[in-house]
């Protein structure tokens, strides 16, 4: 079995178990108290939860480098991973709309962003961005998590994005480089209003991550 095939068997064994203790542990710390928001923490969960299991796939794929030498791995994570959390989340916003902090707490908004900004549905990252661009002036979601779907919705549609944070991989020497950037003279300080660092650190990020020829111009 794959590297990503075992850490998604794991993962999904967890998951139930997981989430269930979660949603009562935290029902427990919480009690009934007025003064605190009516999270529900059964839903906060399971979004945490579907997060986990993208990102620790996708972590065991980087450091174990099968993506380089086996693109299929990545199809595998889209099929049983993005596609799966893809239609969870179209139940929940149908259900509920945007799951912002004051439904599924801070983390949880921020996961439900994760697994949108991991979406292969155009169309619903579309609708999702306008939700989130709605709760954001009401506070209930990051602007920072705001600008990254945005930039991920312009890069999809050929359009070159406004805050520099969607990279293209070389096929000649590996490195990574930023998608087209709109006005990228003025990139930093639309960056540094939605809480992003700048682009200097977004590249140092990368190297620390993907290696010394992680950028290439």
């Amino acid at each position: 079995m794959t590297t990503i095939g075992i850490v998604m068997k794991k993962l999904r064994l967890a998951v139930v178990i997981a989430v269930t203790i979660c949603g009562f542990a935290n029902r427990c710390t919480l009690g009934d108290s007025p003064d605190r928001p009516q999270i529900d923490e059964e839903l906060r969960c399971e979004i945490l939860y579907r997060k986990d299991v993208d990102q620790q796939a996708c972590l065991a794929v980087i450091r174990s480098g099968d993506f380089q030498t086996n693109p299929s791995v990545l199809q595998k994570i889209v099929d049983e991973i993005y596609l799966p959390n893809t239609d969870r989340m179209k139940q929940i916003v149908t259900r509920y709309g945007w799951p912002g902090k004051s439904l599924v707490g801070d983390d949880g908004a921020g996961a439900a962003w994760l697994i949108v900004q991991h979406s292969e549905d155009l169309s619903f990252m579309q609708q999702c961005l306008a939700l989130m661009e709605a709760a954001a002036a009401q506070g209930e979601v990051s602007r920072r998590d705001v600008a990254l779907l945005t930039d991920r919705v312009r890069w999809r549609q050929g359009k070159p994005q406004l805050y520099g944070t969607q990279f293209t991989q070389s096929s000649a020497g590996g490195g990574f480089a930023p998608h087209p950037i709109e006005d990228e003279s003025h990139v930093d300080e639309r960056r540094k209003s939605v809480g992003l660092p700048s682009m200097a650190e977004q590249e140092k990020t990368l190297r620390a991550t993907y290696g010394s020829k992680a950028i290439s111009r």
